[in-house]
């Protein structure tokens, strides 16, 4: 029994040495039963017996070597923007260590990434099967089926390497970031600190559409919407308020978000229909629009989310609100932030506390 449970300890131990920050939150996934011991060795004898019977587990690396400097990164594991930036984020360190990386994503991440200047090429899943070169190394976010079958499929011979090999985690209890530029740094034999540097990148920037709205770096941007409602923000119409009485001149201010911030948008909207300098862009601009907007900005405000990370990759200040989970599960040392945080939910934090955080950031 001791030698299985050794075995299932594969699945909740990070694929590194580096000490991985774990912090205990109040996050929903941390609330669902953990898998029964079974389910877990199941699953784990099930990625080793795929390895086998598809004659993988010999292609498949511990390391990545000096001559493997052609890799394909496979990221289909995800098509949260967050989640998917964080994941990815080492390609950076690939890239100041020599490597050329292509990266092959779902369409719905595919213009977050197109023309960044980390990669080489940015492919959509779909192309994968008309794409001719050929690759040193295969890399994929997991030992799942879902990454296998396009591996088997399309480069069945190459050797590869996996972001989280068996690691099988279910926790949201710690930083993605880290987890990411950790593993890459094992992959390479690398010890270096690089808490200071670690941090996601996106894809180039599409201005010709927003030029007309003449945002600048005087404007804050606002989020709005959100996923869940812990962390959607209804009260942006207090804060902006706030604002205004504190101060003379009116402080720039874009609303971005997607379809699922519309209503709030336009309920802000309405209030300051007379107010200089206030813009409402949510649900009217494509992502690599909205990357655009965030970019010329001098601050981003909002609830943690993929936006948040995309301000963190363009290395805009951040003011950001939490609940649930500790913000250092979602940025590092590289990141100008500051964080309001609420056990339970974002609608919590008093706009007063919010407004006060904005003034300080656009002053400094």
């Amino acid at each position: 029994m001791r030698k299985v449970k050794k075995f299932i300890n594969k699945m909740d131990v990070p694929p590194f040495k580096k000490k991985l920050l774990v912090i205990q939150t109040n996050h929903p996934k941390n609330h669902s039963p953990e898998p029964k011991f079974l389910v877990q060795l199941i699953k784990l004898i099930r990625r080793h017996l795929m390895l086998y019977i598809f004659f993988q587990y010999k292609y498949l690396n511990s390391k990545i070597s000096n001559n493997q400097k052609n890799i394909l990164w496979i990221h289909n594991t995800t098509e949260n923007i967050g989640d998917s930036l964080m994941k990815t984020s080492s390609i950076r360190y690939l890239k100041s260590k020599g490597y050329a990386v292509d990266l092959c994503v779902p369409d719905r991440l595919y213009d977050l990434y197109r023309n960044n200047s980390h990669c080489n090429n940015v492919l959509k899943l779909d192309s994968l099967s008309s794409n001719q070169k050929n690759y040193d190394l295969i890399m994929l976010d997991a030992l799942s089926s879902k990454c296998l079958k396009i591996k088997m499929k399309f480069y069945f011979s190459k050797p590869f390497v996996t972001l989280y090999e068996f690691f099988n985690y279910f926790r949201a209890d710690y930083n993605l970031i880290f987890f990411s530029w950790y593993r890459i740094q094992h992959l390479l034999n690398q010890e270096e600190y690089i808490d200071d540097i670690a941090k996601p990148f996106v894809g180039g920037l599409t201005h010709k559409k927003i030029l007309s709205l003449a945002i600048n770096n005087a404007f804050v941007a606002i989020i709005c919407g959100g996923i869940n409602d812990f962390r959607s923000y209804p009260f942006w119409d207090s804060v902006i308020s706030i604002i205004d009485n504190k101060e003379t001149e009116k402080v720039p201010i874009v609303l971005i978000g997607s379809d699922n911030g519309i209503s709030n948008a336009s309920e802000i909207s309405h209030k300051f229909t007379e107010r200089k300098n206030f813009i409402n862009a949510v649900g009217k601009f494509t992502l690599s629009e909205t990357k655009s907007i965030i970019s010329s900005c001098k601050l981003i405000v909002g609830p943690d989310g993929g936006l948040i990370q995309v301000a963190n990759a363009l290395d805009k200040k951040v003011v950001a609100l939490f609940a649930q989970i500790d913000s250092r599960l979602r940025f590092t040392e590289a990141t100008d932030y500051k964080a309001l945080y609420d056990d339970k939910s974002v609608q919590n934090i008093n706009p007063e506390e919010v407004a006060k955080e904005i003034l300080l950031a656009i002053k400094t």
